[in-house]
């Protein structure tokens, strides 16, 4: 019998284990294979799900801004004076716990590899822009 496959599930667990291996080795420490081994697969089984490295660095940086958009519509929402809730957006932003200092450190190495690679500067660049127009 065939087994069946969890797309969803698979997905989600290597997204997990993308954004682990980023945060706690960079974009240079980030392979295939380390991201194979922090969810107990194949790299083949990776590559099933993202054809390369540039798509699983186009997923981090697309988790990076939903992570981070999610909070500050989170914080909006509460609402306040404008000046209240600029404040609040900004504390919310902040590397103050666990999984800011991850962002905070996944954003920057994304920063710091944008001059190198056309590719990873054009994803850093659509994640940002919505952040200039709001």
């Amino acid at each position: 019998m065939a087994r069946t496959r969890d797309l969803a599930q698979q997905q989600a667990a290597l997204s997990s284990a993308t954004w682990a291996v980023l945060a706690e080795r960079g974009i240079a420490g980030l392979t295939v294979r380390a991201v194979a081994e922090r969810v107990g697969c194949t790299s083949g089984l990776v590559f099933h799900t993202f054809p390369s490295k540039q798509a699983l660095l186009a997923h981090a940086r697309q988790t990076l801004f939903e992570r981070a958009a999610a909070r500050v519509d989170a914080v909006e929402r509460q609402g306040g004076t404008p000046a209240e809730v600029l404040e609040n957006v900004m504390l919310t932003l902040l590397a103050l716990d666990r999984d800011g200092a991850e962002e905070a450190r996944v954003w920057i190495s994304f920063l710091a590899a944008a001059p190198a690679s056309p590719e990873l500067a054009d994803h850093h660049l659509a994640g940002n822009r919505p952040w200039c127009r709001a």
